[in-house]
């Protein structure tokens, strides 16, 4: 089926599938602001957006904490996300937040209806693509960092290239796009190999049948894909850093401390939400290339091996193959589905072929309006904080700690990973944290030396050590550290008189506390 075709018998629902459709973007919208904002890799990249804006350049080394790789050059690939969340923020506050995250899901939700109609030729396979789509990554709301800013920008290129011959003007919004994206996020690299799979794919398959290049060299579309890759290309390099910014793409992911990091390591299969999706939709690719009679293309193939191998080998990777691989995929389910075509029952009357359309609408209009984030525009009334961030954030542990920062002095607090960002957004600038999510800009030396606090190592690594040598002030744990050492030899000292942990939250017999924060006494001077 090609989009010319979309009269045929599957047309007859369009009217359904485009009621659907409406829906599912509205719901994404309403999800989407109404998700409760995860407590990392939100608050810190905010902050890097306030230092740029009250410095007026972009950090040359980490900023924040004495306790950052100094040595390491800050490549902040981020920047436009990280000024952008943060301008929203400081002028709106979370409802801002909230509004803006609910119309980039609702945006990509539609971008991605759209490629996959170019795709496949018809609005309701489209949708049910669609639907494949929110399924694979039901379980990623929530985390509007820069890389959702990314995804954007991904699932507006997959509509560009989806166009079977591309044409001038979409050349330069394809150059427009990768410009946009460069300054965002760094997967903007993912866009060149999207555009270059397909230019290698098509040139060689071309090739091969003609065993001529001249055939190639002439072919408009392979033409027009070359340019859009060209300008793409050259539209990064319009960003603070040049053309350099690739070379710090590249070294980005080889930094050894981003090894360790889970999101980054390869998925333990069926364990997790996003492990069984995977495997799940590998099986269903496997099962849709044995029985599709249409030919798969070299592009295809190689788009569907590489992101599939992408996703294997890094739990990050995830997310780009839930729109790559339905997107691959849709026009070899309608060759699948074509002999059963003529049997879709006809569809007849007022009410199918205007009314379903109207009620998705209205229903659409319902969750906007229904949403936090519509009562906020309808009243003005925001909701309490307490209400748009999840679980984790230290709003309470924050405070304690902040009430414990002396002026004359700089306060050095090591925390758990899951509430160090909001305590690097929300804590006066005295405050030295220990490390923080970008661990792009701290040691494996830092990294191992929070190992050993947390797990109270014996010497020679002894975990005093640690805290004596980094002069630490404040521990504060969250509960999903409560399974190491040191969590538990924290909660013993509360009733210690000789102890020289203070612990500053929770209030004795609070059981409902997010964590614990412990001072250090000073100790007297040795004689």
């Amino acid at each position: 089926m090609t989009a010319s075709n979309d009269s045929s018998a599957s047309s007859m629902w369009t009217p359904l599938a485009l009621g659907v459709a409406v829906l599912l973007i509205a719901g994404s919208f309403f999800r989407a602001s109404n998700a409760p904002i995860w407590h990392l890799d939100t608050w810190s990249h905010w902050k890097y957006g306030e230092w740029i804006c009250t410095h007026g350049t972009l950090p040359t080394h980490e900023p924040f904490t004495e306790f950052a790789d100094q040595a390491r050059p800050l490549v902040d690939i981020w920047w436009l996300s990280q000024v952008l969340g943060y301008q929203i923020y400081s002028r709106v506050g979370m409802e801002g937040i909230a509004l803006l995250y609910g119309l980039v899901e609702a945006l990509k939700a539609t971008f991605y209806l759209l490629a996959l109609r170019r795709q496949s030729g018809s609005w309701p396979v489209a949708v049910v693509g669609l639907v494949v789509v929110l399924a694979l990554r039901w379980n990623q709301f929530g985390v509007f960092r820069p890389q959702q800013l990314g995804e954007l920008c991904w699932a507006a290129l997959l509509v560009l290239a989806a166009r079977p011959v591309l044409r001038r003007s979409e050349v330069i919004l394809i150059a427009l796009t990768l410009g946009l994206w460069a300054n965002l996020h760094a997967s903007f690299v993912l866009g060149f190999v999207l555009l270059g799979t397909q230019l290698v794919g098509r040139s060689v398959e071309l090739y091969w049948r003609t065993r001529d290049l001249q055939p190639v060299m002439a072919d408009a579309d392979l033409r027009m894909r070359g340019w859009a890759f060209l300008a793409g290309f050259l539209a990064t390099w319009l960003n603070p850093y040049g053309p350099g910014l690739w070379t710090a793409v590249v070294r980005f992911n080889a930094i050894p401390t981003l090894q360790y990091v889970a999101e980054w390591l390869p998925f333990t299969p069926m364990t997790t939400y996003s492990s069984i999706a995977l495997v799940l939709s590998g099986i269903v690719t496997l099962i849709i290339i044995r029985l599709s009679p249409r030919r798969f293309r070299l592009e295809e193939v190689l788009l569907l091996a590489g992101f599939f191998y992408g996703s294997w080998t890094s739990a990050r990777f995830f997310i780009w193959w839930t729109s790559l691989c339905p997107w691959v995929l849709l026009p070899h389910v309608v060759a699948i589905l074509e002999p059963w075509q003529a049997k879709v029952p006809a569809v007849q009357g007022w009410f199918w072929r205007r009314g379903v359309f109207l009620l998705g609408a209205v229903g659409a209009l319902a969750l906007l309006l229904g949403s936090g984030t519509g009562h906020w525009l309808l009243t003005r009334t925001p909701r309490p904080l307490e209400q748009q961030v999840d679980a984790e954030t230290p709003l309470e542990p924050a405070r304690v700690i902040a009430a414990a920062v002396n002026d004359d002095q700089p306060l050095r607090v090591f925390a758990s990973t899951v509430w160090s960002d909001y305590f690097l957004w929300q804590l006066p600038p005295q405050v030295n944290l220990f490390w923080y999510s970008h661990w792009n800009c701290f040691t494996l030396q830092r990294m191992g030396e929070g190992s050993r606090l947390r797990n109270l190592s014996l010497p020679p690594t002894d975990w005093k050590d640690v805290i004596k040598r980094n002069h630490l002030d404040i521990v504060a744990l969250s509960r999903a550290d409560a399974d190491h050492p040191l969590y538990d030899y924290l909660q013993e000292q509360r009733d210690k008189p000789d102890s020289q942990w203070e612990i500053l939250y929770p209030k004795k017999g609070d059981s409902d506390a997010q964590g614990i924060v412990a001072r250090r006494r000073p100790q007297p001077a040795a004689r």
